[in-house]
């Protein structure tokens, strides 16, 4: 069975973590991985992720670069009414989110709402937060207005009202797209 190495990165951010998968008979990747990225810091203590992947090609490990970290517990299910998917805020929503996709979850969810939206950075976001304002960063802040809620994520049309009831119970405005809304065609309806 293929091995997947995680590599890590000293700012402990995840979006700098790198994936690997490791050549066919490889006992120990981990101590391989060691070994090469060693060899590379005592001749390039400064060296870049580049220099780092193609060393490790050369070694037989192949960089997975395009990762989709999914934030559902692929377990979610079995706790109850838990509930987390994406929704996105216009493109021309006037603030920092816009055109962002982030993740609305019950598990999350305080200041008496239902679900709470998070964003990258796992700020919360209830329905009367303000964000700043494009070109007005730091002065001015707007309302986080309308949300898209891509139907294809869901399972059911059920799953898809459940959704749409727990956003608008929370006092988000949401509008409900039946296509991929960051391609601009969508047909929604605002709730």
């Amino acid at each position: 069975m293929p091995k997947v190495a995680l590599l890590s990165s000293v700012t402990g951010d995840v979006q700098h973590q790198k994936l690997l998968l490791a050549p066919e008979g490889c006992s120990n990747p981990e101590a391989e991985i060691n070994r090469i990225l060693l060899g590379l810091a005592a001749d390039a203590p400064h060296f870049s992720w580049q220099q780092a992947s193609e060393t490790l090609r050369g070694a037989g490990f192949t960089p997975l670069d395009d990762i989709v970290e999914v934030s559902r517990a692929w377990d979610e299910s079995r706790c109850g009414n838990a509930m987390t998917f994406a929704v996105v805020f216009p493109g021309d929503a006037g603030h920092e989110h816009a055109g962002k996709s982030v993740m609305a979850s019950t598990w999350h969810a305080c200041e008496g709402g239902t679900i709470t939206l998070v964003d990258e950075y796992g700020q919360c976001l209830m329905a009367d937060d303000r964000l700043w304002k494009h070109g007005a960063e730091g002065r001015e802040q707007v309302p986080l207005g309308i949300v898209h809620l891509p139907s294809e994520q869901f399972a059911s049309a059920t799953q898809h009202a459940a959704a749409v009831r727990l956003l608008t119970e929370s006092g988000f405005s949401v509008a409900t797209a039946s296509q991929d809304v960051s391609s601009g065609a969508t047909e929604s309806i605002t709730q």
